[in-house]
């Protein structure tokens, strides 16, 4: 391998890891009604537990309530019980 295809090569895998960190920046979302199918709670028990500061986290932007995949994984996780 001649020095300009190393080069070349070395662009090329240093290129495609940027470009998969750029797609991992912007955590997947739920909406609420994803985060309530998943729970296997109502839509009104979310909104209940975001006024009372139970529940996941949740991003509110406006009027709009989103949640971040990996904190409905982190809450499952936390919710855990032993049989």
């Amino acid at each position: 391998m001649t020095e300009q295809q190393m080069i070349r090569l070395f662009r090329q895998v240093v290129q495609e890891e940027l470009s998969g960190i750029k797609r991992n920046m912007v955590p997947e979302t739920m909406t609420q009604e994803q985060v309530s199918k998943a729970l296997g709670v109502e839509v009104s028990t979310l909104a209940f537990w975001r006024s009372t500061g139970k529940g996941p986290m949740f991003i509110k932007s406006g009027t709009k309530v989103m949640y971040l995949a990996a904190d409905i994984n982190d809450y499952i996780e936390r919710n855990r019980m032993k049989p």
